[in-house]
């Protein structure tokens, strides 16, 4: 007897490592490239453009894999979850995290990408920036950790998704801020498996970023308080 669950379940790790593979090489390639130049951008401009190059090669895998990746979006539960987990995480990613790396004498550098718009940024590459962080990078994220790597580990339980993606997530973010985004990405994995789609996660991601670059351009005092600017 012909059985079709094996294949699909190898499709999906197969489709996971396509979709890994898309967000990081062609951004390390184009990365590699610019800094290369006669005159090369200076090491944020190359990072972005290496972003976006990767983020723009997931985004359009995803859309031609989108039958493999349901959206099921549902917004107010999704809203009303992450505003509960804020009220813990919050005052653990701003004041018990970095009270307690700079008690163990780690230095706490902010992301470089918030340092950048906090400061008085050339508004023609920052406009880049914005759409990367509050738009382009949310989605091509959650298509890469809580669509494509959370559907191939799904037939392990919910639960296991949750850590591997999360944590996977974590790691491939500056080490300053690893422990905090790993634990955001529980958020966005437990909302994925509760949905059963990736709507409702790329759209806490993009509320998350926005309200984040908000606050660095309303009070950029904030990271001054909170991590080691200078």
């Amino acid at each position: 007897m012909k059985t079709a669950d094996p294949p699909v379940e190898l499709a999906a790790i197969g489709e996971a490592v396509i979709a890994l593979l898309l967000l990081l090489v062609p951004g390390q390639a184009v990365v590699a490239a610019t800094s290369r130049l006669a005159d090369p951008p200076p090491p944020l401009h190359c990072g972005a453009y290496g972003l976006l190059a990767g983020a723009s090669c997931v985004c359009a895998f995803g859309w031609i894999r989108r039958a493999d990746l349901p959206l099921a979006l549902r917004t107010i539960w999704s809203l009303r979850t992450y505003a509960l987990f804020l009220v813990g995480w919050l005052p653990f990613a701003f004041l018990l995290y970095p009270y307690v790396m700079h008690r163990l004498g780690h230095r706490l550098p902010p992301q470089a990408m918030l340092e950048y718009l906090a400061g008085t940024p050339d508004w023609g590459f920052a406009w880049l920036a914005l759409l990367l962080a509050c738009l382009i990078g949310p989605i091509a994220e959650e298509l890469v950790f809580r669509g494509f790597l959370f559907r191939a580990v799904a037939p392990l339980g919910g639960p296991a998704a949750i850590a591997f993606t999360s944590v996977l997530f974590g790691l491939l973010h500056e080490v300053s801020v690893i422990v905090p985004v790993t634990l955001l990405g529980g958020l966005f994995g437990f909302v994925r498996w509760r949905t059963g789609g990736i709507g409702s996660s790329i759209l806490l991601h993009i509320v998350h970023n926005v309200w984040t670059v908000i606050l660095v351009l309303g009070q950029p005092r904030l990271l001054e308080l909170c991590f080691d600017t200078k």
